[in-house]
């Protein structure tokens, strides 16, 4: 009886996929939702110590400051080094500077310098994990689209960070100001295991062609050169990085000061801030589990196009509002838009960037997108000052449809199509 030889193999290349894709989830899960907790908790603390907005809207910039500074860096030593090993360094580093944070706080000796320090070197490690724990995705997403794969992903950050964190974390906080930080730290040491299986897995898929290409690399000054080169040649990925900044921008201008709003305009306290944040955030599910479906109707133009306008309309009517109910549903289509266009916008990425390069040009993506999330929040804050948070969001919304009529047409670029593939079973 005649068979395909390669079936066994291209059999075990799924499983380790199928696995890794897992890992990769539970993995994302796990640290969201300590990020979630500590996304509430930090602004709180912060709130302790000082009541500007402008200061508090800093601690927000402190932490994707790192992304200016040292992303390529990260990008070109992801590329080159065991990324089983890398992962574990990082997210047991994380893991001790917030249990100095939850420390600190339990002996009611936080400082907002001490808050600052501990913001960027967490965002130091963000330069280096994101890029290798996404660099997963595209082998491990056998057996159904990359949207779908982005989709599960982002589904399980979004039940966590944005809407089971934020819920637990201000009444944790309101309980203890360092179970949160505490949470958090557990939350990375568990999350550094669950990725090393991951990337292991992952380089299961293509037999160690992963490994033997670090092995051949050229010196890190070429890599970094040809990556940036490549990033530069791509006119598809400099629409997409163009649109996500801008939204970004606009985003962080709202997300900066909205402690401020939700504290003093809707008059809620830590406990109600937290659900504020997670019954807006349940948008943030829906949208991530809609998105493939939306996707293949639209297509990613459209999709991050009409995601993007959702999400402006929400930040105006933030800004029309201070009534509770009308603030959530406000935040929550907001967090609808944000879902989808991340889900459409990460697929695109995925599928744009060569597997060889894709540490350098990721973090060299990721690190325009989040340069300008700090600029957005001290943005924010400033206006928040001057003009207060209303007219800020009123402002955001308005500056983010401007962004999108002026990156509508290089965004037609993106011509992202995939074959339809059966839907994973989990």
């Amino acid at each position: 009886m005649s068979g395909d030889p390669e079936q066994p193999h291209r059999r075990r290349h799924r499983a380790h996929g199928v696995a890794a894709l897992r890992k990769l989830v539970a993995a994302t899960a796990v640290s969201s939702l300590g990020d979630g907790l500590v996304a509430v908790a930090l602004p709180l603390l912060a709130l302790r110590l000082t009541k500007s907005a402008l200061l508090i809207a800093a601690l927000s910039a402190a932490t994707q400051l790192p992304w200016l500074v040292v992303g390529l860096p990260a990008g070109v030593l992801i590329d080159r080094v065991n990324r089983r090993r890398l992962v574990v360094l990082v997210e047991t580093g994380r893991a001790v500077v917030v249990a100095v944070v939850a420390v600190l706080a339990a002996l009611r000796r936080s400082s907002l310098p001490e808050l600052y320090v501990a913001a960027v070197l967490i965002g130091v490690g963000d330069t280096l994990v994101y890029a290798t724990s996404r660099s997963v995705v595209p082998r491990a997403s056998a057996g159904q689209t990359m949207v779908r794969a982005a989709g599960r992903l982002t589904a399980a950050q979004s039940a966590t960070l944005t809407f089971a964190g934020p819920a637990l974390g201000g009444w944790l906080f309101s309980v203890a100001r360092s179970i949160p930080f505490v949470a958090d730290a557990l939350s990375y040491v568990a999350s550094a295991g669950l990725l090393r299986g991951a990337v292991s897995d992952a380089e299961r898929t293509d037999g160690g062609a992963a490994r033997a290409r670090t092995e051949e690399r050229e010196s890190a000054r070429g890599e970094l050169r040809g990556g940036l080169g490549w990033f530069a040649g791509s006119r598809a990925l400099k629409a997409l990085v163009s649109c996500v900044a801008s939204l970004a921008f606009c985003q962080a201008v709202v997300f900066g000061v909205l402690v401020v709003y939700a504290t003093r305009q809707l008059h809620l306290d830590a406990t109600g801030y937290g659900l504020f944040l997670a019954l807006a955030a349940m948008g943030n599910v829906a949208g991530s589990l809609g998105a493939a479906k939306l996707h293949s109707v639209l297509g990613p133009y459209l999709t991050i196009v009409t995601a993007g306008c959702l999400a402006a309309s929400g930040y105006l009517a933030l800004g029309s509002t201070s009534d509770r109910v009308v603030a959530v549903v406000a935040l929550g289509i907001e967090a609808v838009a944000v879902a989808i266009g991340n889900v459409a916008s990460t697929a695109a990425r995925y599928r744009i960037i060569p597997a060889e390069r894709f540490g350098v040009v990721s973090n060299a993506f990721r690190m325009f997108v989040v340069g300008a999330t700090p600029l957005g929040s001290l943005c924010g804050g400033a206006l928040a000052v001057a003009y207060g948070t209303r007219t800020t969001f009123a402002v955001a919304g308005a500056l983010q449809l401007v962004a999108l009529v002026a990156v509508a047409v290089p965004l037609r670029s993106i011509r992202v199509t995939e074959p339809p593939e059966p839907a994973l079973n989990p």
